[in-house]
């Protein structure tokens, strides 16, 4: 049972994904009803989020490395994190 718990480790959760989908989708929408944005506008704005989960996604590997360097041991890092 403790092993089924692990499970979003390596496998995506795809009602958490579609959920995230669709509030994203519907709050789209609505910004796009209310600013009469462009296709453009929208696409700048994706663009603006994956440059941001990037930055996050470097400062995570940044800060593992550094605790790696440091000798610093890993705290609360559920088994398999690292794989």
């Amino acid at each position: 049972m403790a092993e089924e718990g692990k499970d979003y480790l390596t496998q995506p959760r795809f009602d958490v994904i579609n959920k995230l989908y669709d509030k994203i989708e519907t709050e789209m929408e609505t910004v796009q009803k209310e600013e009469k944005l462009t296709f453009f506008e929208i696409e700048v704005a994706l663009m603006m989020i994956k440059e941001k989960l990037s930055q996050e996604k470097y400062e995570i590997y940044s800060n593992i490395r550094s605790d790696v360097d440091t000798g610093v041991p890993k705290k609360d890092v559920p088994d398999g994190f690292y794989k």
